[in-house]
């Protein structure tokens, strides 16, 4: 009888215990499930850190390559004649014939050739003038370069014709 009644006294107290253990290991499992969810938070997280890194490297090369094309504008053949010209009157050199000479494309740019003939007093004026157009504003690059004296009734001078190229990007 007496273990009865302290069953009967206790039995309250073991019910309490047995629903508190099953209420722990409930509480156990779901902390773990959600420190697992927590953990593949933080991972995802700092992923998408990486990823909007990559994104914003990527955003300053486009602003970098759009500021090249402005570089690389499309220019009509007479433009590119006149600019010729007009670095030729400030370098003191006589242009003598300006003609289109080629055109070469590719998927990102392409290129007109201009054959230019001039005539120049001397190298450094010449060498001045092919200074002059390949660092003007618009990008000129002189591809070639062929130089012949002449000392006709006593005029000095050298004659170059020269492959002046002009490139705009697609």
């Amino acid at each position: 009888m007496i273990a009865q009644e302290q069953i009967d006294k206790y039995k309250n107290k073991i019910i309490n215990i047995v629903v508190i253990f099953f209420a722990l290991v409930i509480a156990v499992n779901i902390y773990k499930g959600k420190a697992s969810e927590f953990n593949s938070l933080k991972v995802r997280i700092s992923e998408e850190g990486k990823k909007n890194l990559e994104f914003e490297k990527i955003n300053r090369m486009e602003k970098k390559i759009g500021s090249y094309k402005e570089l690389f504008v499309n220019r009509e053949a007479s433009l590119v004649m006149a600019d010729i010209n007009n670095i030729a009157k400030g370098a003191d050199v006589k242009v003598l014939s300006i003609k289109p000479s080629q055109n070469e494309s590719a998927d990102d740019y392409s290129k007109d050739i201009f054959e230019v003939a001039v005539n120049a007093p001397s190298y450094d004026i010449l060498a001045k003038f092919i200074n002059t157009v390949e660092s003007f504003s618009n990008v000129y690059m002189v591809e070639g370069m062929e130089v012949s004296y002449k000392d006709q009734l006593k005029k000095n001078g050298l004659t170059a014709i020269l492959l002046i190229s002009s490139v705009v990007a697609n």
